[in-house]
């Protein structure tokens, strides 16, 4: 992964020296149609994490930032979660999007988890930079309760006392 990031680097920085995108997409062996999809995916979210920086610092610590925060910043987050600024971008856009850390904090986890994009792995790495404010109304769960269990819905068929 490290290779493709310095790659589409290199490949950005021969476009801004005005080499032509033909023969950037020789040398590095792809179609000029890649070499397109690397500026569009790249430019915004690099615009957007340099001016997050110039705001919050390189590696800001989340648990002291306010509420009010936009939650790219999470994009500043040192993560081996692949594509991690693309999907923190993607959580802040679309139906519902989610736009600072104190959203992010009082969403509860099953909103959070059932989220498009949202899969075990990212929802754990959200939580672990921006973990949940519990609430009043929050029912502690059982020590040898899952994650899973706790998400899921009730069973029709269960019955209650």
């Amino acid at each position: 992964m490290q290779a493709k990031r310095k790659r589409n680097s290199r490949i950005l920085e021969l476009l801004e020296q005005g080499v032509s995108r033909s023969t950037i997409a020789a040398q590095h062996h792809i179609t000029n149609g890649r070499i397109a999809q690397i500026v569009a995916a790249t430019s915004p979210v690099d615009k957007r994490r340099a001016e997050l920086v110039t705001q919050y610092g390189k590696r800001p610590n989340f648990a002291r930032l306010g509420d009010d925060t936009p939650v790219e910043v999470l994009m500043l987050a040192k993560s081996e979660t692949h594509g991690w600024a693309v999907r923190i971008l993607a959580l802040s856009s679309g139906r519902k999007p989610i736009k600072t850390l104190g959203e992010l904090r009082n969403m509860s986890d099953e909103e959070l988890f059932v989220r498009r994009g949202v899969g075990a792995g990212l929802f754990a790495e959200i939580r672990a930079h921006c973990p949940r404010t519990p609430s009043k109304s929050d029912k502690p769960l059982r020590k040898n309760a899952s994650r899973k269990a706790a998400l899921r819905p009730a069973s029709p068929l269960t019955r209650t006392p």
